[in-house]
């Protein structure tokens, strides 16, 4: 059968009276037959109006839908429809004929389709005609929850399809409004347990996507998502997934952007990322779009230098290519870096430390950092991996001292340390007297430094000299010992007694009093000395502390007042 067959050649009045009459009389009484055989309601298949036509429909009861083309009057009245889908006309029983056209735009109605010759006549017997479908989808959509996103969805499938049939841009135009709607509803949504933060709004921006939606919604849903994802994520693999998903949905993400953003639209970005960007201009949108890649990339360069200090110029390297807009971005990679080599500077290698310490120096030209890399480094071997007899580690170390930071004062005290363990190892007594330091008996004087004189005297000095902030302006005993501390109800000239110092540590020492003039160091007797030295109006104090092993924690052992000079 061609198209020519399908195309009615005569119009209602043409038709024979006897074949029009018979058709509606055999629809009629099957009808009633049928209505008479069983009161159970029968379901009607709705039929689209261009496939009516088909053998499979013919002699059956359907329903059809479809715009109006236009109403053609018979005698008086109005008999016969036809529609936009299909040739087939719609014959109407006398009872469902009009006196005028319907202004409405569609019709449904229900009956058979018939053929007579090469002829085919849909045989009405119910008629409705109906709003728009644009006015339809209006008000359905203004019966549904503001939260259905799925019925919207449904609907706007619906509204599409017929869009598509009669090439109706408007509608097509109220399908795209209606499924950005449903998106946006989605992409608000909180995320599902256990799954990653953003993932609502970054599934709805993809489904968005792919569903053609308008690229402003799909945008704002992208930005919604992958921001609360960037500010969740503190993973260098999961921030590099979200920057690629960044390029994927923002494309202009990828190229630097002209002009800045008004502090007021960066401050509502922040706090509703979607709802701005949907009302910014175009310009804006793209300068929100580079920012969050800008913002991405930077949490993982900060991220990656944290995790893997050792490759500095090569983060350092990508952060001026892939942010140019940024150039301060290298040096505060090649900060954090060189702090975080400094945070774990004491698991180095002694060859892995000079190795670090060269290129801080060299590369960065971090002097003062390379300086304190290396004291960092010295000062947890000299804590932590020295045990009480090892004379041979305290030499190895004093040489790092001198090569590493040219510390003679640290060098010195350890190899002091070694004669105390091993008053015979002869490289410690060169190393020694080549610092410039001189045996006394059997003790060692610092060049740098005059030997305190303790004074015995029979009887303590005057009390009433003021002393302010340390205590011990008393003067030992001839037998060495301090004098007693007075009675609770007996006032003391300085108020304190210097006993109370003993057992406390160098920083307590230091925060009562503040840092010493000058100290010196000695080792006698297996113990380690340490001397402080403070200048007050009444004269000279010492503050004594003794360590008793490398480990152990300096505190102090006695507190003299020494004659002026």
């Amino acid at each position: 059968m061609n198209c020519n067959q399908l195309k009615p050649l005569v119009s209602f009045i043409a038709i024979p009276w006897l074949q029009f009459a018979m058709g509606w009389h055999g629809i009629a009484s099957e009808s009633l037959a049928q209505t008479n055989a069983s009161p159970k309601t029968k379901t009607i298949p709705r039929v689209s109006a261009s496939q009516i036509h088909k053998p499979e429909w013919l002699n059956k009861e359907i329903e059809i839908e479809d715009r109006i083309s236009e109403f053609l009057k018979h005698g008086t009245k109005y008999g016969e429809v036809r529609l936009k889908s299909t040739p087939v006309p719609i014959l109407l029983p006398p009872q469902l004929r009009l006196d005028r056209p319907s202004p409405m735009p569609r019709g449904r109605f229900t009956g058979r389709v018939i053929k007579i010759g090469n002829l085919f006549q849909f045989m009405a017997t119910t008629m409705e005609f109906v709003p728009s479908e644009a006015e339809e989808l209006a008000q359905k959509v203004a019966a549904l929850s503001p939260t259905n996103a799925q019925k919207r969805l449904e609907l706007a499938a619906w509204a599409e399809s017929l869009a598509g049939q009669y090439k109706d841009p408007k509608l097509t135009e109220s399908v795209g409004k209606l499924r950005s709607e449903a998106y946006r509803i989605i992409g608000t949504l909180e995320d599902l347990p256990g799954s990653p933060p953003g993932s609502s709004a970054i599934q709805a921006a993809r489904d968005a996507q792919k569903a053609g939606s308008d690229p402003i919604i799909v945008q704002g849903l992208a930005h919604l998502g992958l921001r609360k994802a960037l500010i969740k994520l503190n993973d260098q693999p999961g921030l590099e997934t979200i920057s690629k998903e960044v390029a994927e949905l923002l494309p202009d993400s990828t190229r630097q952007q002209t002009g800045e953003m008004g502090k007021a639209d960066l401050e509502s970005y922040r706090k509703d990322p979607l709802k701005t960007y949907l009302e910014v201009n175009l310009a804006s949108r793209r300068m929100l779009d580079r920012l969050l890649m800008v913002d991405t990339l930077e949490k993982g360069l900060m991220i990656a230098v944290v995790n893997q200090p050792g490759k500095i110029e090569s983060l350092m390297e990508t952060a001026r290519r892939a942010i140019p807009e940024k150039p301060e971005l290298a040096n505060t990679i090649r900060d954090r870096g060189l702090l975080g080599l400094l945070e774990n500077s004491n698991n180095l290698h002694r060859d892995d430390l000079i190795k670090l310490v060269n290129q801080v120096r060299d590369k960065f030209g971090q002097a003062e950092l390379a300086r304190s890399l290396s004291k960092k480094w010295l000062d947890s071997r000299q804590a932590t991996q020295l045990a009480e007899g090892d004379a041979e580690g305290r030499f190895s170390l004093a040489q790092d001292y001198l090569g590493l930071m040219g510390d003679k004062r640290s060098a010195a005290a350890l190899f002091r340390e070694c004669l105390t363990i091993d008053p015979e190892m002869k490289k410690a007594v060169d190393a020694l007297a080549a610092l410039g330091w001189k045996r006394d008996g059997d003790r060692w004087v610092d060049p740098d430094e005059v030997a305190p004189r303790v004074v015995e005297s029979t009887s303590a000095p005057e009390m009433n000299e003021e002393m302010p902030n340390l205590p011990g302006g008393r003067v030992p005993g001839r037998s060495g010992e301090i004098p007693a501390p007075p009675r609770p109800n007996q006032k003391s000239a300085n108020q304190s007694d210097p006993q109370s110092l003993v057992g406390l540590t160098q920083a307590q020492i230091t925060s009562k009093f503040g840092a010493p003039e000058y100290k010196s160091r000695m080792a006698t007797q297996g113990q380690f000395l340490e001397q402080w030295y403070f200048d007050t109006p009444g004269g000279r104090q010492l503050v004594q502390f003794v360590r008793k092993s490398v480990r152990s924690e300096p505190t102090v052992k006695s507190v003299y007042q020494l004659p002026r000079q």
